[in-house]
């Protein structure tokens, strides 16, 4: 067994929290020696409700059109999750529609959900043991993220304000998920839910000029109050404080870039984006296991513009093992794929 603790001495577990400053009982006790042991093991606890749905959550926009509809834009997604991102009662619709989506798109990329994993490993850790609510600063949660300080200590005030922005737009933006039964006679539910249900700040700047939105837009935050949402987080502690029984547990992710630093944001595979877009939209529509169409058709759809077709076939065929990984796409035929325009390739998708 491994020791990756971050500082073994704070795992001491007090008779007196020293959050609240009350006396935890033999419960909670117990519950915290559990945590410890796992934390020996690398690892932390995350809801597993949220673990579940993951993917489908932080998939990207790709060319998916949401509405504005009283006081929210809302879009509901071929991966049956529905987005809504609150906006003000006035102003140009198509204005304040580009805003929306601006900010959906903060709280569902991979930077966004790798953001919420490192929360769920700030609220595993004491003093926090597993408590949804916690403070900390800024440039704590840059180094977890792996961003680099310059030569002064300080972190670039872009990475600062894509932190923060994220931040703020997790909040904003309500996700909304389905679950069916997975027993005869079982309940079917569905909620939409902010990730996180609070965000706040301190901060030594002179921001009485402006809104709380705009200092997290700005990136001026140096403390940071974070409330995970209990819908994604009662599976890891019931909002009663009790212990949970619903999660998983998950390797820390701490110091993922230690020596150089976080790397460039790169580039999404735009082929696997717009696929993946493309086949679930097939199947919400039609329910079929399976969807067959011609090689120009898909090479279009995936805006594969390679004019040799040896390379454009590497190309879908990489985007398609893409989506294979990912558990949408069981198969291909034929496989290797066809060189011919007009030749049929048959998609086998998971069942959803």
């Amino acid at each position: 067994m491994t020791t990756d603790l971050p500082d073994p001495r704070s795992w001491t577990i007090v008779r007196i929290d020293p959050m609240s400053g009350e006396l935890i009982n033999t419960e909670e006790e117990q519950f915290r020696a559990l945590i410890r042991e796992e934390a020996t093991q690398g690892l932390i606890g995350v809801d597993a409700l949220y673990l579940s749905v993951q993917s489908a959550l932080h998939q990207p926009l790709v060319g998916e059109q949401g509405k504005v509809a009283g006081d929210a834009w809302l879009l509901a997604r071929a991966n049956r999750t529905t987005l809504r991102v609150p906006i003000p009662d006035a102003g140009d619709n198509a204005a304040l529609e580009e805003a929306a989506i601006t900010i959906a798109r903060a709280a569902i990329d991979d930077f966004a959900a790798e953001v919420m994993l490192q929360l769920f490993a700030v609220a595993n850790d004491p003093p926090h043991w597993r408590r949804p609510e916690f403070s900390l600063r800024l440039s704590d949660l840059m180094d977890r993220l792996g961003f680099k300080r310059d030569n002064r200590g300080i972190h670039r005030s872009d990475a600062r304000r894509r932190l923060t922005t994220t931040l703020l737009a997790l909040h904003l933006t309500h996700v909304g998920v389905q679950r069916n039964a997975t027993r005869r006679g079982g309940r079917t539910m569905g909620f939409l839910a902010p990730l996180l249900s609070a965000v706040g700040y301190a901060t030594q700047e002179d921001v009485s000029h402006l809104s709380p939105i705009e200092v997290f837009e700005q990136g001026l935050p140096e403390q940071v109050a974070i409330s995970i949402n209990p819908v994604w987080y009662e599976g890891v502690r019931r909002r009663d404080g009790s212990a949970g029984t619903d999660y998983l547990l998950v390797p820390r992710t701490a110091s993922t870039h230690p020596a150089g630093g976080r790397p460039r944001r790169g580039r999404r595979s735009t082929v696997v984006d717009l696929l993946r877009e493309y086949l679930l939209r097939c199947q919400a529509a039609t329910g079929q296991p399976a969807v067959t169409i011609s090689r120009q058709a898909l090479l279009e759809i995936a805006a594969i513009h390679d004019r040799n077709p040896r390379q454009a076939g590497r190309t879908l065929t990489r985007g398609l093992d893409a989506l294979r990984a990912e558990h949408l796409v069981l198969g291909f035929t034929p496989d290797p794929l066809p060189l011919g325009q007009a030749d049929l390739i048959t998609i086998d998708l998971v069942s959803a």
